[in-house]
């Protein structure tokens, strides 16, 4: 399943991109300094790029079967605690997973 416009912006502002709005335009100013008029696309590259360093990731695992990829993720801070995502397609599986790790904190 893809994510909900919604649910992008609520992503990319989680890793601290934020929406600035000024006299004449409106972009979004990416936690690296610079700036676009839309966030970045869900991609293996700005997942590994931006979401992964700031999670501290320990561990990614993938593994498929039943039509589906189940993607776990075990983060440093949450010792024992690993966290699902299941998606047709892998950065899919991967973005479900580090949904699941924002909505707990």
């Amino acid at each position: 399943m893809k994510p909900t416009e919604s649910q992008v912006r609520e992503f990319w502002e989680w890793f601290e991109f934020k929406l600035v709005t000024e006299e004449n335009s409106i972009y979004w100013l990416y936690p690296n300094g610079r700036y676009d008029f839309r966030l970045p696309e869900i991609t293996l590259n700005n997942l590994d790029k931006y979401a992964i360093p700031k999670l501290v990731v320990e561990s990614i695992h993938f593994s498929w079967g039943n039509n589906e990829i189940l993607c776990w993720l075990y983060i440093k801070s949450k010792i024992g605690k690993k966290f699902q995502g299941t998606s047709k397609d892998f950065t899919l599986a991967l973005f479900w997973a580090i949904w699941e790790v924002i909505k707990e904190k």
